[in-house]
């Protein structure tokens, strides 16, 4: 079976690499006859010009690990089209006024008992 270029491993979200590490840490321990080493050959890296072969590779990036990682996780968000924002804006609207008027009703009744109660009595 020949491989087609285009098939490009897809990045891992953390979410599926949480689901896999709770499903490995679920299995039961292995012996340790039957342990395996998951370490990765190093990766060949590219070099500038100017730069010899046995300089260390750096280890500071002008942009952090966290938002580098926070930026390819966005990339593999599905966002909404126009109607289903429409919809869901119209949702949280919808229930934010609901649930205050929930809220100011429920607090101008104890506010009725405790000028009755403390107030008055």
């Amino acid at each position: 079976m020949a491989t087609d270029k285009n098939d490009k491993k897809k990045p891992e979200s953390v979410r599926e690499r949480a689901e896999r590490a709770i499903s490995e840490a679920s299995k039961p321990a292995k012996r340790p006859d039957e342990i395996k080493t998951d370490a990765k050959k190093p990766s060949k890296l590219r070099l500038r010009k100017g730069e010899k072969k046995d300089k260390k590779p750096r280890r500071f990036h002008i942009i952090p690990r966290y938002f580098r990682e926070s930026f390819s996780e966005l990339r593999q968000v599905t966002w909404p089209n126009r109607k289903d924002t429409f919809k869901l804006t119209t949702a949280v609207i919808l229930f934010s006024i609901t649930f205050s008027a929930l809220v100011g009703g429920v607090d101008y009744v104890f506010s009725i008992i405790f000028k009755r109660v403390f107030l008055h009595g």
